[in-house]
């Protein structure tokens, strides 16, 4: 089973561990988990390209969180978050593509990640936007 499932289909095998996990002992679940099932989701999500690829990658990674919620922030995470920044280089705050991008992560990134995320990739950009930005009380209509 393990050797056939795709992790964009996550269902099956996520059932199919759930099933498990109360007869097992926690060192097999823990090496099922670590051996078998995170290279197999890193591998996907060192393939995804965030500019290209139609299914939100929150929507296969994040149903593993209960299972290998440990193991995604240090393995899984930086490698998401790294082409999270690349994908960002070429953006305009105009385009509301970063939010809707950004917008699964907040609260499963760590409060102190998110905030570095946002610091080095959107908020320069802000600032640029923002003084760009021409003010001139006199042609207000409020």
């Amino acid at each position: 089973a393990v050797s056939a499932w795709q992790c964009r289909k996550f269902e099956p095998m996520i059932d199919f561990l759930d099933t498990w996990i109360p007869l097992i002992p926690g060192w097999i679940l823990d090496n099922i988990l670590q051996q078998l099932i995170l290279p197999r989701l890193l591998h996907e999500v060192e393939e995804w390209n965030p500019l290209t690829d139609t299914i939100p990658i929150h929507t296969w990674t994040h149903p593993w969180l209960p299972l290998l919620g440990k193991y995604l922030s240090t393995t899984i995470f930086p490698v998401i978050r790294h082409k999270l920044s690349a994908a960002l280089v070429s953006w305009h705050p105009s385009d509301c593509s970063a939010r809707l991008m950004l917008r699964p992560w907040v609260g499963v990134f760590s409060k102190g990640e998110l905030d570095a995320f946002l610091i080095n990739n959107i908020v320069p950009k802000l600032h640029l936007t923002l003084q760009e930005f021409v003010v001139n009380p006199h042609q207000q209509h409020l």
